[in-house]
């Protein structure tokens, strides 16, 4: 039961900080973090095909404060959903054991 009650804490936190990172951006130093490993992540393992017309087009601001294009498939963008679901899942539980 008590394990049940922490799960159903961990997945509320989790909704929330997704949805605080995708509707207004990182607002905290959990959320700053969250992203933060998610492009480490990108720049390292994500090879995203930009040959495809059904991309989303995006811009960035790089490390030269550089506005950079970017494009993302439609498989990558679910990729990306799961994995920042899966970080804020574990920021939530180390939240919820402290």
């Amino acid at each position: 039961m008590l394990l049940a009650k922490r799960q159903v804490v961990i997945d509320k936190v989790t909704a929330d900080i997704v949805d605080r990172i995708t509707r207004k951006g990182p607002q905290s130093d959990v959320d700053r973090e969250i992203v933060d490993r998610l492009r480490d992540e990108i720049d390292r393992q994500a090879v995203f095909d930009q040959s495809n017309g059904s991309d989303f087009v995006y811009n960035v601001i790089d490390a030269d404060r550089e506005k950079e294009k970017t494009r993302l498939s439609v498989e990558d963008s679910d990729f990306l959903v799961k994995r920042l679901e899966h970080l804020a899942k574990e920021a939530a539980d180390k939240m919820v054991a402290s």
